[in-house]
């Protein structure tokens, strides 16, 4: 953490793999990689990633995973960035994932799908003028799959450049609320 901290591979990032684990990351920090972001990986293992700060970013070369049979929370505030290919929350049946986007100037942006409640549970929250950007959505994806996403607070957006699905063969829920876009 702190301005010129940079941590970099062409691995995977795992965090709770059958233990629990913490990752947290700011004051303009840098993480990249090639590779997944793995949170709460194995049933029982949980897995947290905190991303807080103008300027702080990671830069995820491939899948962002926050829950795949276990627990993953992931929050990103303060201005923060992330960048990724694609994000799964709440991947395998049993995995539970929540993913928070909060904060003037904090933005989560993807290449491709955002996935909320796969297979497992999937919790979207973009909060307090958070933004998020991806070329399609879907809550709900799977016959087990329990997705929940909201957008609550004026300013705090979620552009979606393609499809937006709610409920394809699982149970999904979108809230837009107390100004919240979804565009």
């Amino acid at each position: 953490t702190g301005f010129g901290s940079n941590f970099t591979t062409a691995a995977d990032i795992i965090i709770g793999n059958r233990g629990t684990g913490s990752f947290s990351a700011a004051a303009q920090s840098r993480i990249t990689l090639t590779d997944d972001i793995l949170l709460g990986v194995e049933d029982g293992g949980k897995g947290d990633l905190f991303v807080d700060g103008f300027g702080t970013i990671v830069n995820a070369g491939d899948d962002f995973v926050v829950g795949q049979s276990g627990v993953g929370i992931a929050q990103i505030s303060g201005g923060a960035t992330i960048l990724a290919d694609a994000t799964v929350i709440g991947s395998l049946a049993g995995g539970e994932g929540t993913l928070t986007v909060t904060g003037n100037s904090t933005l989560w942006r993807q290449d491709n799908t955002m996935t909320v409640g796969d297979a497992g549970q999937g919790n979207l929250q973009v909060l307090t003028q958070g933004r998020l950007e991806s070329t399609s959505g879907i809550v709900g994806n799977g016959a087990t799959g329990v997705g929940t996403a909201t957008v609550s607070g004026v300013g705090s957006v979620w552009e979606v450049n393609g499809s937006l699905t709610v409920a394809l063969s699982g149970q999904g829920t979108l809230s837009i609320v107390d100004g919240g876009k979804v565009t």
